[in-house]
């Protein structure tokens, strides 16, 4: 029996591995999405931030971020014509930058204490605000390259998941997403204050290997291209025209 999605056609083998790609992915997203909100403002009270301070890195820049990145990178995922597809192409392009940032912010205190010792400006301040600052800085990185993954990442399914299994492989996500914060909280999360540096790369790899993996295997069909009109509209000051209209009317 054969199952098709657009363009795409599998088989039952090739519907096995698409749905294994997609949740394993799913898992390590979850993970990741997990360890940053639970670990960080810990993290951040420890070196004595303030609630203004804690609650700007935490919900004040990634609300603006969202207001503004998810908009944009929905709106031009939608007119994307690559030849690896619409989605995948901002997931895949913005993974190394994530991983990075998840890095910086599990050796954010090591890093601050390097450039105490080679930028003046830097020294002159608190051992703990230089960490707030490179934190703070991190976590922007971290929210902004996230927004472009948040925003296409639900949106794969329906354009590689057969319509007829797709209710059937939501559930299966579902499971998947609630099985990997359970674990994390069980396992992992009591580890958040004596080993967060750990924690944060190994989530690091953890999704660099998973999305990785699903970015690789996991192919996008082929979408019908864009008419001469909604390429106009989309380019130059008439994009942004048409984005901010699409967005925000």
């Amino acid at each position: 029996m054969l199952y098709h999605c657009g363009t795409l056609t599998y088989t039952k083998v090739g519907l096995d591995g698409l749905f294994a790609f997609l949740l394993w992915g799913d898992f390590c997203y979850t993970i990741m999405q997990t360890v940053v909100p639970s670990i960080l403002p810990l993290k951040l009270k420890s070196l004595g931030a303030s609630n203004l301070t804690l609650g700007i890195i935490m919900t004040a820049m990634p609300s603006l971020l969202n207001m503004t990145v998810c908009p944009y990178a929905s709106f031009k995922s939608d007119r994307c014509r690559s030849r690896f597809g619409r989605r995948l192409p901002f997931i895949f392009f913005t993974l190394p930058f994530l991983c990075l940032s998840l890095v910086g912010l599990g050796y954010g205190e090591a890093i601050a204490n390097f450039l105490r010792g080679q930028i003046e400006w830097i020294a002159q301040g608190s051992p703990a605000a230089a960490t707030l600052l490179v934190l703070g800085l991190f976590m922007t990185a971290y929210q902004f390259f996230d927004m472009f993954v948040a925003s296409v990442f639900c949106y794969v399914f329906n354009d590689v998941v057969p319509v007829a299994l797709l209710g059937r492989f939501l559930g299966a996500f579902r499971i998947v997403g609630g099985l990997a914060a359970a674990l994390y909280n069980y396992f992992i999360f009591k580890y958040a204050e004596s080993h967060m540096s750990i924690i944060f790369l190994g989530s690091a790899a953890l999704y660099f290997a998973g999305i990785g993996a699903m970015c690789l295997f996991v192919k996008e069909g082929k979408y019908p291209p864009l008419d001469e009109a909604e390429k106009k509209a989309s380019r130059g000051f008439a994009g942004v025209k048409s984005f901010f209209s699409e967005s925000f009317s």
